[in-house]
């Protein structure tokens, strides 16, 4: 049996009242299946390679990360190489996994 606090009473509008209990409003009259959805954090590694080891650029969000050509210098501001231009356009290496 119902107790007050989880039953509900409506006047319908010949003004009988009808009863329902709190889980008759809540639930459905159809079944739900379960979704196999997972909600939490987590995180990725993957190894950062000039593009032409990896194959694929970096794409965050669907946003390709652009990076350009530049001289590296060292901690003195030097230059590593004199006028040596390293290709820094990285990409990602992907994991069997297929997750990038």
């Amino acid at each position: 049996s119902p107790s007050i606090s989880s039953s509900l009473s409506t006047a319908s509008t010949s003004s009988e009242f009808t009863t329902f209990d709190a889980d008759d409003i809540l639930k459905p009259k159809y079944e739900i299946e379960p979704t196999p959805f997972r909600i939490g954090h987590g995180f990725d590694i993957h190894k950062m390679s000039p593009v032409e080891d990896a194959g694929q650029p970096i794409i965050i969000g669907g946003v390709v990360i652009e990076h350009k050509d530049q001289k590296w210098t060292d901690a003195e501001g030097k230059h590593v190489e004199k006028g040596g231009i390293y290709l820094t356009q990285l990409g990602v290496v992907a994991h069997s996994d297929g997750d990038v």
